[in-house]
């Protein structure tokens, strides 16, 4: 199993308490999921509920690395509880952006206190990619080389040994 990607977001409660009032039922339309909403809506603790919804999609997006705009809508994420565990559920374009990367796990921590609310994104992929190819930080797959370029599949055994080492017969 290997890790494509870590998100962390901490959200202040007062704040999205505020955020709330101000934006009203449109802010809650286009942030947060009808389920989310519905989950929130008339609690004493609401603003907490929506900064955890809201923390978690932002870890998300911090995770797949595109940050939400280019990732897809905040609405592509939702934050259900399974089990009284967190879960995320992803549609849309960023679940297309989780496929395309062979994403087949992602695990969600939520926490919040008083004033903050707090999740942490894991992306896992189950099956490790080929070795072979080299795996860029910024977009989590092949680079563009690797892909128009067959020759180039990242360096051999024999590139990673040190000169000293290289035999008479092997190429400096």
């Amino acid at each position: 199993m290997g890790l494509c990607g870590v998100g962390l977001d901490v959200v202040d409660v007062e704040r999205m308490a505020r955020a709330l009032d101000r934006g009203g039922e449109r802010f809650l339309r286009r942030v947060f999921t009808d389920r989310e909403i519905a989950s929130a809506r008339g609690k004493p603790d609401a603003a907490r509920r929506f900064a955890l919804c809201f923390a978690a999609k932002e870890a998300f997006f911090k995770a797949i690395g595109s940050g939400w705009p280019r990732g897809g809508k905040l609405t592509d994420v939702e934050l259900l509880y399974k089990g009284g565990s967190p879960a995320l559920e992803v549609s849309g374009v960023a679940r297309d952006i989780l496929d395309g990367r062979r994403v087949e796990r992602v695990e969600i921590s939520a926490s919040w206190e008083r004033r903050l609310a707090l999740c942490l994104v894991l992306l896992l992929l189950l099956s490790v990619p080929d070795s072979s190819i080299r795996w860029s930080p910024s977009t989590w797959g092949p680079t563009r080389s690797d892909l128009r370029s067959p020759s180039k599949r990242g360096p051999t055994r024999s590139d990673l040994r040190s000169p000293s080492r290289r035999g008479p017969h092997e190429p400096k």
